[in-house]
């Protein structure tokens, strides 16, 4: 058996990179790239393309649209604890263009925000009431605790 200190690491990582040169030796041992693995919102609300309000859940968006999510969500939690006046948000969000959503197939395609603020805070309402949470999963790798050695 070889232990990890004889093993010549460089080497591995010449090798790995040798065999696919246009990957980072990481993603050539088959670990995602950062550009691989698309952010993920739980739960929004949007204008669905026929006019009516809907929530989108599990909700695949490129990195600069979970940005917006977030914000979103942020502005209709400011409108449900009144500490934004609903003309306010309402002007705010039909300035945003819209969201380009990736993924699932099913609901891949572009929707608008929610900009009806009462009707938004309805619908965060029912999803508190079912007990769902609307939270944004970032696809980035979280660190994990480091071990100590000796």
């Amino acid at each position: 058996m070889v232990a990890h200190s004889d093993r010549d690491y460089p080497a591995l990582y010449r090798r790995r990179l040798a065999k696919h040169p246009e990957l980072t030796a990481r993603q050539a041992a088959g670990h995602p790239g950062p550009a691989d693995v698309l952010p993920t919102a739980e739960a929004f609300f949007v204008r669905l393309p026929d006019g009516r309000p809907g929530t989108l859940y599990d909700a695949r968006v490129s990195r600069r649209d979970i940005r917006r999510v977030g914000r979103y969500l942020a502005l209709v939690a400011l409108v449900s604890e009144n500490r934004m006046d609903p003309e306010v948000f309402r002007r705010r969000v039909h300035l945003w263009r819209p969201i380009a959503v990736l993924g699932p197939a099913e609901i891949a395609g572009t929707y608008r925000f929610l900009d009806a603020p009462d009707v938004a805070v309805l619908l965060a309402d029912l999803e508190r009431a079912a007990e769902r949470e609307t939270w944004i999963d970032s696809g980035r790798r979280r660190p994990t605790q480091r071990r100590r050695t000796r």
